[in-house]
């Protein structure tokens, strides 16, 4: 007669124990758990450790750093000052709702990154003939019509394009919106503003048009 220690050893032997597995199973699940901590604890403490040298950097080091990480329009003035392309930005910004959009005759296609407003007519830019085939003006002018763009700029040096290579597109603007203003924003070009005529009233005190208080 088998004893209970001998009734085991078989039971193992031939693949019959019932216990064996869910044991081997909790060890190994035990000890994968423990090399993800162990890895997630390395990982928390490198980037511990990248944090403090980068605050113990020179600062001819560490301001770009910082640059990166701030406010793109307000590191750019203050890179350069708030003039030309970054006053133009400034007032896009600081004068018109989150949703509007501007048309911009001339290749300025940064203004609209920094000034954080959409392009409109779905084209970010109108220079030197590109998209001036009369399909492409005819779908610009019908994607203004849907669009909120209480402004149109022009740099001086494109405006006989108006009635010239696009002249579709300008004939919409002639109709649709008025020249108001002229401004270089501190720098040798000149930018015509012309504003929609259905475009909320006016609340710029300045030589520029305003629409937001």
């Amino acid at each position: 007669m088998k004893t209970e220690h001998e009734r085991a050893r078989i039971a193992v032997a031939t693949g019959r124990h019932r216990f064996a597995l869910p044991g081997i199973a909790v060890a190994v699940a035990v000890a994968l758990l423990t090399v993800v901590s162990v890895q997630e604890l390395v990982e928390w403490q490198s980037a511990r450790r990248m944090t403090r040298a980068i605050a113990r950097l020179p600062t001819s080091i560490s301001e770009p750093i910082a640059y990166l990480g701030s406010e793109p329009l307000a590191a750019w003035e203050n890179d350069r000052g708030t003039t030309g392309l970054r006053g133009l930005a400034r007032w896009m910004r600081s004068c018109t709702a989150v949703d509007d959009r501007f048309l911009v005759f001339g290749y300025y296609p940064e203004v609209f990154f920094y000034a954080r407003r959409l392009f409109a007519g779905g084209m970010l830019f109108f220079q030197s003939g590109y998209f001036a085939r009369p399909a492409d003006q005819q779908l610009t002018v019908e994607r203004l019509r849907r669009q909120s763009t209480p402004f149109v700029i022009v740099e001086e040096s494109e405006m006989p394009a108006l009635d010239g290579m696009y002249a579709t597109v300008g004939a919409f603007i002639h109709e649709h919106y008025r020249r108001v203003a002229e401004s270089g924003f501190g720098d040798s070009r000149t930018f015509v503003i012309f504003q929609n005529n259905e475009s909320a009233q006016d609340v710029g005190l300045g030589e520029l048009p305003c629409l937001v208080g």
